[in-house]
């Protein structure tokens, strides 16, 4: 996989260097803002990541077939899709996008262009929420959930 990297916030800081780890992944490229531009360049440094540039189109010309999604949940949604139109293959941070009908037409693109769209939703996979299943069978049906 050749994985160029949108965003350059702290789940970026916290997922690069293991990310590095990972055999058949390339982290070819990331893409900051102007803003962020000296974190992005010292991450890049830090992480050995060959490019940092500033916007999508020098992303997607760097020769990625993978986009990771790291950026303001606001910006998912435009920010997969686009990277679908141009053929990427797209990891998204949560929530994927801000609604169903957003979802479905990532869906719909990434399986009509032969894609692969994934959310990396890690909570799924928490011991936490298998405790929760075990748990619903003994509470009964729930009519309130508060979560902090």
């Amino acid at each position: 996989m050749k994985l160029g990297i949108v965003g350059a916030g702290m789940i970026v800081r916290e997922f690069l260097p293991e990310l590095k780890k990972l055999s058949g992944v390339e982290v070819v490229a990331l893409q900051g803002t102007q803003r962020s531009r000296e974190r992005a360049e010292k991450l890049c440094a830090e992480n050995k990541v060959a490019q940092v540039v500033y916007d999508f189109d020098a992303l997607c010309e760097t020769g990625i077939d993978t986009v990771y999604v790291a950026v303001p949940n606001a910006l998912h949604f435009s920010c997969c899709r686009e990277a679908l139109l141009r053929g990427k293959n797209v990891i998204v941070e949560k929530p994927m996008a801000s609604n169903e009908r957003e979802a479905v037409m990532l869906e719909r693109l990434a399986k009509e262009r032969g894609l692969f769209l994934f959310e990396a939703i890690t909570t799924l996979y928490l011991p936490a929420l298998g405790k929760v299943r075990e748990w619903l069978e003994k509470i009964g049906t729930l009519k309130i959930v508060q979560c902090q």
